[in-house]
């Protein structure tokens, strides 16, 4: 299984298991570059068995959504903590299930902490691995920067 496919299927299982959100692989995201600039974006270095940082990018609705989902909560009572730590777990539950896909059993990989702070907006269109999603008309972009 390719790289791609493989991240594909991961974040389309952590958005179902997860959040109950059903996902759908589409080719871009329609959305020009001002809106996106809005959405949340979290961060992760893989540093084995490829290095690189993986980058997920969401809407604040959806966002919202999720985190409710996750917690069992209604979406009024999410707050921007809550958000953040559903974002890192969903984050590092996707890398390690990415990992297991690209990976032998026996293989080891190495992963670093999500980083969830709000720091400059991250273009993922240039990654080398690129996968955008609909969830009800909303969209999640989740990107692989490979580091030579």
């Amino acid at each position: 299984m390719d790289h791609k496919t493989a991240l594909q299927q991961a974040v389309s299982e952590i958005f179902e298991n997860m959040a109950f959100q059903e996902l759908t692989p589409i080719g871009q995201n329609p959305l020009p570059a001002p809106v996106l600039w809005s959405f949340r974006q979290a961060t992760m270095t893989i540093y084995s068995p490829i290095q690189g940082t993986l980058v997920m990018t969401i809407s604040p609705t959806m966002m919202q959504m999720v985190t409710a989902n996750v917690l069992g909560i209604d979406t009024e009572e999410v707050d921007a903590g809550m958000e953040s730590d559903v974002l890192a777990e969903m984050l590092n539950t996707m890398a390690g299930a990415w990992m297991r896909k690209i990976t032998d059993v026996s293989q080891p990989y190495e992963l670093g902490l999500p980083d969830t702070t709000e720091a400059d907006y991250i273009d993922s269109k240039s990654a080398e691995i690129h996968c955008v999603f609909n969830a009800d008309g909303d969209f999640i972009e989740v990107a692989f920067f490979l580091v030579s």
